[in-house]
């Protein structure tokens, strides 16, 4: 697997994670409502980063 692709899929794996969570919480509060949660970007470019030392450290 190149890093790209694995950066990508923590990427994507961070920020559906946090959306799920977040709507969850809203959602167990008493929102009915789906949206989309600021700092969902933030979250997936931290998984971005943290997908990339991963790879670094263990796959390289």
């Amino acid at each position: 697997m190149n890093k790209v692709y694995f950066q990508i899929i923590c990427f994507v794996l961070f920020s559906i994670s946090y959306l799920v969570i977040v709507n969850l919480h809203l959602l167990y509060r008493g929102t009915a409502n789906w949206i989309f949660v600021p700092g969902t970007l933030l979250v997936g470019l931290a998984g971005y980063w943290i997908g990339g030392y991963l790879y670094v450290r263990y796959f390289s």
